[in-house]
């Protein structure tokens, strides 16, 4: 994906894909509190390669959506906070691809997201994790991923992220085609997926 992208949160943070990104934070005293709601900018792009072919970088301007859950503390002390993942929407015309559309599937539950302190006693830096499903429709042929996506930060300093925070496809997504289930015919290669540009006027 490549360009305007979105944000999520850290303990007060927000993020990861696309045009803008729309975060509900809870009150919470012992966590810092800056902003409800944030949209976020950035610029991203994926490697993807269809039925075993080589590799071709999607530049995909996008969105994500999500919302930000219950706090909690680390076994090691550490603060975090539960993250869900409600909305993604990322297109963009690649060359030697064609169309593509990729989309937040929403009939399929990943579990896990989380913006968790990276050192006790501070709430920056961060590690934000979201992990979704997907879906990809490449010139009308329609693909949904057989994992879940990750999106991952290791260095998210305030919220919502600051230009030039970067955020990564944590692992390869596999994607098998709506008409032959089961049989892998696109993969999203992991690596770099997101640069922070800019911020919404609040």
């Amino acid at each position: 994906m490549t360009k305007k992208m979105w944000g999520a949160g850290l303990l007060a943070t927000a993020v990861v894909v696309g045009g803008g990104l729309f975060l509900t934070m809870p009150s919470d005293a012992a966590l810092p509190q800056p902003i409800n709601t944030c949209q976020t900018y950035a610029n991203m792009t994926h490697l993807i390669s269809l039925y075993g072919g080589g590799g071709i970088q999607a530049p995909t301007p996008g969105s994500l959506t999500a919302n930000l859950g219950t706090t909690f503390t680390t076994s090691d002390g550490r603060t975090g906070q539960n993250v869900t993942v409600t909305g993604l929407s990322s297109q963009g015309d690649v060359k030697g691809i064609g169309a593509v559309n990729i989309q937040f599937d929403s009939t399929r539950t990943a579990g896990g997201s989380t913006i968790i302190a990276n050192q006790r006693g501070a709430a920056f830096p961060a590690t934000q994790r979201m992990n979704f499903y997907l879906t990809v429709d490449v010139n009308g042929q329609l693909f949904r991923s057989i994992d879940p996506a990750t999106l991952l930060s290791t260095s998210v300093t305030s919220t919502p992220p600051a230009v030039g925070t970067t955020f990564d496809l944590a692992s390869a997504v596999k994607f098998e085609s709506v008409d032959k289930p089961g049989e892998v015919a696109m993969t999203m290669a992991p690596g770099r997926a997101a640069v922070i540009t800019g911020h919404a006027a609040q």
